[in-house]
């Protein structure tokens, strides 16, 4: 008898496609008017679609934690006002880099959806990310200077952290971002995997900065790095595509340009997954051809 998913009712054939949908609240899916969660979010329509669609055995393993960041531990976020979402967490249950690892081994996908980064741009998020930085430049300062004790005092980029801008910060966060493609390729490796593994980043939206997303945690200067996302995700992508030890191909869109309709000014609109669901859907189409094999 073939096996079948109690909540769908969906078969499970020996060579059905996962794809992987690792987020945060923007995906999972928070209402952008209401305290509530969005039943077609742009993960759901996915699903949905690929669920009706029977030429193609495509099955949608959602991840998506609210307050989830790219590269950060955020022992604040169970003690916030919206504790009741992330009650009995971890700070490092919030770090998407580090709790990747244990959900991608506990799937075998052949495609990994990204959409990451928005809560890493808030205030107390920032500073940790500059503090983690600073560690690690130290880190690797010491380790050069006993390699080399001529080697210079100040590592490229350590003068940078004293002063950071808009830029620098967006920077940080696109590359905590694709870290998590990177381990990704790596974790593929494994047997238990599909290998050569694609990744897929959907930068996140601008901010329009409202009350609300003034009470979460954003500011101006959050504003202004959001802006400068999508540039440094196709950078840091292209960078992470060219230096790949194993194969893979890491894409990135930037599908949400204006935030104008968005109530909180940080969670998406029922027509913005729309249009993230069809920029993904074509990703999805391109790496799983109809013969089923990526």
């Amino acid at each position: 008898a073939q096996l079948k998913d109690v909540q769908t009712g969906q078969k499970f054939h020996r060579n059905v496609h996962e794809v992987l949908v690792y987020g945060d609240s923007l995906s999972f899916a928070f209402r952008d008017d209401a305290f509530d969660w969005q039943p077609r979010s742009w993960p759901n329509r996915l699903q949905k679609y690929y669920f009706k669609n029977g030429t193609k055995r495509v099955r949608v393993v959602q991840c998506n934690l609210l307050e989830r960041t790219a590269g950060v531990d955020d022992p604040e976020a169970p003690k916030s006002r919206w504790q009741a979402w992330s009650h009995g967490l971890a700070p490092e249950d919030l770090n998407g880099l580090k709790y990747f690892r244990t959900v991608f081994s506990s799937h075998t996908p052949k495609l990994v959806v990204v959409m990451l980064g928005t809560h890493d741009l808030k205030t107390r998020n920032r500073s940790r990310l500059l503090k983690d930085e600073r560690e690690a430049l130290a880190l690797e300062r010491s380790v050069l200077q006993e390699v080399d004790p001529s080697s210079p005092q100040d590592t490229p980029g350590t003068r940078d952290l004293d002063n950071p801008s808009a830029d620098d910060f967006a920077r940080l966060v696109a590359r905590n971002c694709v870290r998590i493609g990177e381990k990704a390729r790596e974790l593929a490796q494994g047997h238990c995997h599909h290998n050569p593994i694609h990744v897929t980043f959907v930068a996140p939206p601008p901010i329009r900065l409202t009350e609300v997303g003034r009470q979460f945690g954003f500011d101006e200067l959050s504003v202004r790095i959001a802006k400068l996302l999508p540039t440094h995700f196709t950078s840091a992508c292209q960078e992470a595509n060219d230096r790949a030890l194993h194969k893979g191909i890491f894409v990135c869109l930037d599908v949400i340009r204006d935030m104008s309709d968005s109530v909180d000014g940080i969670h998406l609109t029922s027509s913005q997954h729309r249009d993230v669901y069809r920029a993904v859907r074509g990703i999805v189409d391109k790496y799983v051809p109809r013969n089923g094999n990526i």
